[in-house]
């Protein structure tokens, strides 16, 4: 991947909206620095004071040797060794004390620099990302970086209230079902960024993860059923469940029904990949159904055009079906289109699993497949309004009998003459 293409996902302060997210990149920036308690607007703590170093004993000060022969006015001592026995012995007490002080020194000395590199780091960091806008007003020079930040608050923040309303809406704006299972991908990343907003700003909505969990069942129940009512029945019920794993499993399943182009394998190995999480493993001659006759139909319909009148022919495992529902079944598969009930590719009055009864002598049934169609029928109240209408259709549209007796010619009264 391009450099061009990496988003950057540094902050920049320009109004209120962006507030808060700038404000939580500071404060994880000055959090391993250990200076966040100096910047934050609601703290009271100050910056250090540049420590001055102690001063070493001076000699003249202490106590010299007396002697006899000396004049009224002695010269002050400039060696230890000039020191009087009380003099020296006190120099050496002082001596031993003004070392412990130049070793404090030295370690406030080092904090102190340490933390002005970071207060200019900081200081680097609010210039990069500000608008120069907020600058100009609000980051005046010779003020402390925690004016600065309340300065900005002042004029850009967000009331902590109001911020809660926002994440609040957006998490329930994040909840309403996808209206495409292909498009859960990006469903699910808008619901897990909510949801984050949410925790940051302790609404109340996400508190309590057996709540959360609920909230998330309902919403991709239509899109993924049986995931949903598997995941309510065991997945809930473990005791170290989190929002972050019930996610977690939900992507490993849609990974599998609805690959991301790009991320998945497409094709026989995708459709593998289906067969074995439906339960099922496929073998030649058991795994066809009205998907694979309709393929059949499309291959045949394709090889044998503008070759005049085709004759029907009776492949290996193809039922006998009408001309009207052999194009149905071939525009369902060419445009990729779902049955709702065993998300093969084929339309829902020609599904073998939903319509057992339906189903030729040659189809063997897969019990992954007719398991996952049962649960689906029993629970999912939409997929059973369509397979009632599917009926009514059934019902109602004559079959048409194919017969391999060729057709008798037409005798014309041209023939005749």
């Amino acid at each position: 991947m391009a450099l061009s293409t990496l988003r950057d996902p540094t902050v920049i302060l320009t109004d209120y909206t962006n507030y808060t997210p700038w404000l939580q990149q500071l404060k994880a920036r000055c959090e391993p620095m250990d200076i966040w308690s100096i910047i934050n607007p609601d703290g009271a703590k100050l910056p250090r004071r540049k420590p001055t170093p102690p001063s070493p004993p001076e000699i003249a000060s202490y106590q010299p040797i007396i002697r006899v022969n000396d004049d009224d006015q002695q010269n002050l001592p400039t060696r230890p060794s000039e020191l009087s026995n009380t003099g020296l012995k006190a120099y050496k007490e002082d001596v031993e004390y003004y070392k412990i002080q130049l070793e404090d020194y030295k370690i406030k000395d080092k904090e102190y620099r340490e933390e002005r590199s970071s207060l200019e780091k900081v200081v680097i960091y609010i210039q990069s990302t500000v608008s120069q806008h907020l600058q100009r007003n609000c980051c005046n020079p010779g003020e402390q970086i925690r004016q600065w930040i309340t300065s900005l608050t002042q004029t850009v923040g967000v009331d902590k209230e109001d911020e809660r309303d926002r994440a609040r809406a957006r998490y329930l704006q994040a909840l309403k079902p996808m209206r495409q299972p292909a498009n859960w991908e990006t469903w699910l990343t808008e619901y897990d960024q909510a949801a984050t907003e949410a925790e940051t700003n302790n609404v109340a909505e996400v508190q309590s993860t057996h709540d959360t969990m609920k909230d998330f069942l309902t919403a991709i129940l239509k899109a993924a059923p049986t995931w949903g009512v598997s995941f309510q029945e065991t997945g809930r019920r473990e005791a170290n469940m989190t929002r972050k794993e019930m996610m977690k499993r939900f992507r490993e399943h849609m990974a599998i029904l609805h690959p991301i182009k790009g991320k998945q394998h497409r094709g026989a190995f995708a459709a593998g990949e289906l067969s074995l999480a439906a339960g099922g493993a496929s073998t030649p001659g058991t795994d066809r159904d009205a998907s694979h006759a309709a393929e059949d139909a499309s291959s045949s319909t394709n090889n044998q055009r503008g070759r005049g009148r085709p004759r029907q022919k009776r492949s290996f495992g193809q039922s006998t079906i009408s001309k009207q529902s052999s194009i149905e079944d071939t525009t369902a598969v060419e445009g990729r289109k779902k049955c709702p009930a065993c998300e093969q590719r084929h339309s829902l009055k020609d599904c073998f699993y939903a319509f057992p009864d339906h189903a030729p002598d040659w189809f063997r049934p897969r019990s992954g497949f007719t398991d996952m169609v049962q649960h689906r029928i029993q629970n999912d109240s939409d997929l059973q309004e369509e397979i009632r209408k599917a009926k009514r259709f059934k019902s109602q549209t004559p079959r048409i009998k194919s017969s391999h007796t060729p057709t008798p010619a037409r005798i014309t009264e041209a023939d005749n003459e």
